[in-house]
């Protein structure tokens, strides 16, 4: 696998979900074509065979760490929504108490 480093970069809220859309579909895009690129090798056991599968591995695992990226940010993003939902919670809680 190739030397890979973390980005960091801010959107805004409401554009999140079109954000994680374009991360899928690049990878989703991706491993189709590398799908529609796969054959057998005429002889499994050769050099051609050993790259051709090394290089699918490595393939596969580039979309892995994609797709765990994308994982990441949904996580992030449902964490936040139950502590928005949490805190909305408690500030009806303590509204009720205080009208009561």
């Amino acid at each position: 696998m190739s030397n890979r480093i973390t980005l960091s970069y801010t959107i805004e809220m409401e554009n999140l979900e079109d954000e994680v859309a374009r991360l899928y579909s690049n990878v989703a895009d991706s491993m189709s074509k590398t799908m529609s690129r796969l054959k057998k090798p005429d002889a499994l056991l050769t050099i051609e065979a050993y790259n051709s599968v090394d290089t699918l591995r490595r393939q596969l695992a580039d979309f892995d760490v994609k797709l765990q990226d994308i994982n990441l940010i949904i996580n992030g993003y449902l964490a936040h929504q139950i502590e928005v939902n949490k805190q909305n919670h408690i500030a009806g809680a303590v509204e009720d108490e205080n009208t009561a």
